[in-house]
């Protein structure tokens, strides 16, 4: 049954209770040197020594025996049962022969057999109560599905031979296939503490510290288990998740990482559990690979759709995620949050893609099915408004991104919007207040600032707008759109000027608008428009030459300029009069 694990133990079992069996101590068995070979596990030797004699005595029991020990020693159970046999027809009650020869057969799933070595044993057996035989008795009836008998059997051997820690061990398996975890953690303790040696023990006791919930003991067997065999399946796996379960993402992934490398076969839980500490110390790439596979072998597993889903999203493969998405909208087992997560994929493909619109008109579509269960989530509203911002549907941003405002007053980009959402409608007044509610939060805003600027300036509202520029080059001296703004507004001012102001007066005004301009071009110097104003004002201000230079720099920007060609006509036809 356990065939690796029991060889020495049983060994030593035989050795202990010499009375049990009619086996002679290691000096007087044939061959001498074979059995000295096997004491000192060199089972190979043994095997040679012991087909040495079979050779030219082929019934000789104790080479049979021999050889059924190491044969069994080097996991060949297939030679080691032929060796038993013939040791059980010479002698079908010898307590080690029946042990081996039943746990070999009830591994293989050959009761029928098993049981008739074991009664042919007990019927010829002169002390019936052994406690080999109770052993082999108590692990047939287990694998036979009698586990009460089988308990009892095997609590007669613990009683018999206490130090044998394979009893314990057995008796601790029947106990753990009736969950009574609590007995079966006692016994194999007990057989630990008799050899503490054995990898498979640990790894079988970390499993029942697991199925009740003892976590910190579970962790400690199996890192023992590792200890005494790196090689053992599963071992970093069982250590890697209970790292997850505790939050430590970096030794999780380490160890499942070392699963891998020692052969480990993931299934589904391997993936999604080493998927999701990859992601955790944003390892994305090598999260995805590990949730697609999950996704893969469980397609239906929702929770599994929705990691990979989200680790797309963080990816920005919005595709995937929003395939990923659609296959749970589609479920039983639908969230808010799903139709949340979709609308967001497509509001995000939407950004990269060139048929916008259409993914636009999808992210709303899912985002509003959210907001349905979540009516005040502010990232929904929000990307909600965007969505129909961005598809230029500004009535519908209005009516989401006021509602965002309702419940956060404190969102920048939000107001921001919704003035830039008003400008579009040719709603000034309420583009001014919301730009305005924008600064209030984010005063430093240099594009919202400029916005409301221009707006004021647009409505007449021109002291404001004065302000607001000024403040904007408070900030940004180098600003040269608020430098071309308020040279704008002077140059409307210079315009509207009574005829009776006096030119001297009028000059200064002129100037005052080039000053502005200047800085336009200087910080903005490939805006056509401010080289013509800066000629205009030139102009009016009698400088000739440097409106000239301003409109012709003008038309090397935009050759089709009419104003920049009407200055430098002017200007010809004023030269031309002085010419005269």
């Amino acid at each position: 049954m356990w065939i690796k694990t029991i060889l020495k133990h049983l060994l030593v079992l035989t050795l202990m209770v010499g009375c049990s069996s009619p086996a002679l101590v290691a000096k007087d068995r044939e061959p001498k040197n074979g059995w000295k070979a096997f004491q000192e596990n060199r089972y190979d030797v043994a095997l040679q020594e012991a087909q040495a004699v079979l050779s030219s005595k082929p019934g000789n029991r104790d080479a049979h025996w021999l050889a059924a020990e190491a044969t069994l020693a080097a996991g060949d159970t297939t030679r080691s049962w032929e060796h038993w046999q013939a040791v059980l027809a010479d002698q079908p009650e010898h307590p080690r022969a029946v042990l081996n020869a039943t746990d070999i057969l009830i591994e293989r799933g050959d009761l029928d057999q098993a049981q008739t070595i074991l009664d042919r044993a007990l019927s010829e057996a002169k002390k019936p109560d052994l406690p080999e035989y109770l052993y082999s008795q108590g692990v047939l009836l287990a694998a036979q599905g009698n586990d009460s008998e089988a308990m009892v059997r095997l609590s007669q051997a613990v009683d018999k031979n206490p130090k044998q820690p394979l009893f314990y061990i057995a008796l601790g398996r029947v106990y753990r296939g009736k969950n009574v975890n609590v007995l079966a953690k006692d016994n194999f303790q007990k057989a630990i503490e008799l050899d503490p040696n054995v990898a498979s023990w640990h790894f079988d006791l970390a499993d029942i510290h697991m199925d009740l919930k003892e976590y910190n003991e579970a962790l400690e067997q199996y890192k023992i288990t590792r200890d005494l065999d790196s090689n053992y399946p599963n071992v970093y796996y069982q250590i890697g998740k209970l790292y997850f379960y505790g939050q430590k993402y970096q030794q999780a992934v380490d160890d499942m990482e070392q699963a891998l490398a020692n052969g480990k076969e993931p299934n589904f839980f391997f993936h999604t559990i080493y998927g999701q500490a990859l992601r955790a110390v944003r390892r994305l790439e090598d999260a995805q690979k590990q949730l697609e596979s999950a996704y893969q072998l469980r397609p239906d597993d929702v929770e599994t759709a929705r990691l990979l889903a989200q680790n797309s999203l963080d990816l920005r493969q919005y595709d995937r995620a929003i395939n990923a998405l659609q296959g749970i909208i589609a479920s039983d087992q639908v969230e808010s949050a799903d139709y949340s997560r979709l609308g967001e994929a497509y509001y995000n493909l939407a950004s990269t893609e060139a048929a916008a619109n259409a993914y636009y008109d999808s992210a709303t579509v899912y985002l509003k099915q959210g907001l349905e269960q979540e009516p005040e989530n502010q990232r929904l509203l929000y990307l909600t408004g965007m969505a129909y911002f961005n598809a230029d549907q500004y009535d519908s941003a209005l009516v989401y991104l006021n509602d965002l405002v309702k419940v956060d007053s404190t969102n920048f980009q939000a107001y921001y919007r919704l003035g830039y959402s008003y400008l579009k409608k040719d709603q000034n007044r309420e583009a001014i207040r919301s730009l305005r509610q924008a600064l209030e939060v984010d005063p430093s805003s240099l594009p919202a600032r400029l916005m409301l600027a221009h707006t004021l300036s647009f409505v007449d509202s021109t002291r404001a707008a004065k302000q607001e520029f000024r403040t904007i080059l408070d900030q940004d001296p180098t600003n040269g759109d608020a430098w071309g703004a308020l040279g704008f507004i002077y140059l409307k001012e210079a315009s509207n000027l009574p005829d009776k102001t006096p030119r001297e007066e009028k000059k200064a005004a002129w100037n005052r608008v080039a000053d502005q301009l200047r800085k336009a071009t200087q910080y903005s110097s490939k805006n056509a428009a401010y080289w013509v104003g800066l000629g205009h004002a030139l102009y009016s201000a009698y400088e000739l030459d440097e409106a000239e230079a301003a409109a012709k720099r003008a038309l090397a920007l935009d050759p089709n300029n009419k104003d920049a060609q009407n200055i430098l006509e002017t200007i010809n036809k004023v030269r031309s009069r002085i010419r005269q």
